[in-house]
């Protein structure tokens, strides 16, 4: 997933957003990772009730369409 929340990519904006939420900015640390792990299980909640596996890649180097098509090619899951 990507996308841009223009209110919170520069400083200001991150710390302002924080401050409306009731949120001190040296408490941002633990709110990120609260919010990573929510939107984390929110993911895939959907993926493991229909028995698929998340797999995240995080190595730039390796293709993600090269690592979908292995998964499509061992014939577990077949496209929508």
């Amino acid at each position: 997933m990507t996308g841009t929340l223009a209110t919170v990519r520069y400083a200001e904006g991150t710390t302002g957003f924080l401050h409306a939420q009731g949120i001190c900015i040296f408490a941002y640390a633990s709110f990120a990772m609260e919010l990573r792990e929510s939107v984390r299980q929110a993911a895939t909640r959907p993926s493991a009730a229909a028995g698929i596996e998340i797999e995240h890649i995080a190595r730039g180097h390796i293709r993600k369409e090269a690592a979908v098509a292995n998964v499509l090619e061992d014939g577990a899951i077949t496209p929508a």
